[in-house]
């Protein structure tokens, strides 16, 4: 295995050539980045990361200090972006956003809007709209377009999801401090909800103060189990049970063996093994994505230009594996009542072969519409999405799946 670096100017160094971007400029970026923020801004993250750790950072914050592929790259996007829309009216005030926790959706507008200029349109961020402003204006031979962008929340490292387990793993670690290794078991009965930290943290208490009381027994373990968790200690032997995940080629998250874990976390001495079995969200994708088709269509109503909708549904996981197909009726019937929205646009942000992300898009045009957008357009924006390395400065190299996936592997920074 590679060694890891552990700062984002450590990984710069070390992962450039891979990635394909010329150190210079991703130091260029970084400053650019952080120059915009201002150094007022990253300081207060620096203090703000020394109270609340990873989970309660700020997304830029933990892109600009995190040594990994995905964020020296999406600092890449992000000073590209910046630099594409220097000279915008808006560009104060989209930087405000970034410095806020709309951070993300903010980075999803950048990166339509930079894609509609790249293909020809003529784009203004933030645009006076009647009920409010907008995301950006675009104009493709003389016809206006109205853009909204919406994305659907998908920060994990952000979430109570990790925030939770974290602060679970730091209170049994501090109980048991002075304890042997030991290995920490709990499984959830019931979904994971932010209202769920207060009774797992009070069965892990109990689970503690049980464990203490067995050692000194002379037994091995003790089990604490309540409505909605159970939380097993057991000393850690020869025999305890391993992590069961390892990182494949893609960076994933791929089991080594059967078993029946969400997640592992593990000490970095090994004196403390924590596993955790959750239980799944129950999410209809069909009514949360009409849901939020119907308040982004109602949010630029009134509006006489000519308006598109675009969804991010990365959230929901494989874009090819989404039932949108079934959906077309429903949609269509929300376009028959707002019949000044030209489109609606769903799309999906995904890491490749190429080290970088890409947008992964279909859309809906509406036949009631005055306006559509340009089909020689869309097949501009599409090629450009496809062949242009817009961070490299250079098209794609294409070859077979196999043959990317293997040139990947060896340029990854972890490998087995």
């Amino acid at each position: 295995m590679t060694d890891l670096v552990l700062d984002w100017e450590s990984g710069a160094a070390a992962r450039h050539a891979h990635l394909g971007i010329p150190l210079e400029n991703l130091f260029a970026a970084r400053d650019l980045v952080r120059g915009a923020m201002g150094a007022a801004w990253f300081e207060e993250q620096e203090r703000r990361h020394d109270r609340v750790g990873i989970s309660g950072e700020h997304a830029l914050y933990r892109q600009l200090t995190a040594p990994n592929d995905l964020a020296l790259v999406e600092i890449a996007e992000l000073a590209h972006y910046l630099m594409a829309f220097a000279n915008d009216p808006a560009i104060a005030e989209v930087i405000k956003d970034l410095r806020s926790d709309k951070f993300w959706a903010v980075f999803y507008e950048l990166a339509m809007a930079y894609r509609w200029q790249d293909a020809g349109a003529t784009v203004t961020l933030a645009p006076a709209t009647a009920k409010g402003i907008a995301d950006f204006k675009a104009v493709i031979d003389w016809q206006e377009f109205i853009v909204e962008v919406s994305k659907f929340e998908d920060d994990f490292v952000g979430s109570f999801r990790f925030d939770i387990p974290i602060k679970i793993v730091e209170a049994v670690e501090k109980a048991l401090l002075d304890v042997q290794p030991f290995v920490c078991k709990i499984y959830l009965h019931e979904e994971l909800a932010p209202g769920k930290e207060t009774p797992l943290r009070a069965a892990a208490k109990e689970a503690c103060h049980a464990f203490r009381q067995a050692r000194r027994a002379g037994q091995d373990s003790a089990s604490v189990t309540s409505d909605f968790c159970t939380v097993t200690l057991e000393r850690l032997t020869n025999s305890s049970e391993t992590n069961p995940f390892r990182l494949d080629e893609f960076g994933r998250q791929v089991s080594v063996r059967e078993h029946e874990w969400n997640a592992y976390i593990g000490s970095p001495d090994d004196h403390a093994r924590f596993f955790f079995q959750v239980q799944p969200e129950e999410r209809s994708f069909h009514d949360e994505l009409l849901a939020k088709v119907t308040k982004e269509v109602k949010q630029l109503a009134r509006t006489e230009t000519p308006t598109v909708v675009m969804i991010d549904v990365s959230a929901f996981g494989d874009f090819y594996s989404l039932p949108l197909a079934s959906m077309q009726d429903a949609l269509t019937d929300v376009l028959r009542q707002h019949q000044r929205v030209a489109s609606l646009w769903f799309f999906s942000r995904q890491w490749t072969t190429a080290f970088r992300y890409k947008y992964w898009w279909t859309h809906l045009e509406s036949p009631f519409a005055k306006a559509l957008v340009p089909c020689e357009f869309l097949e501009r924006l599409i090629d450009r999405e496809w062949r242009w390395d817009f961070l490299g400065g250079r098209e794609y190299e294409f070859s077979t799946p196999e043959t990317d996936s293997r040139r990947y592997a060896e340029h990854m920074a972890i490998r087995r």
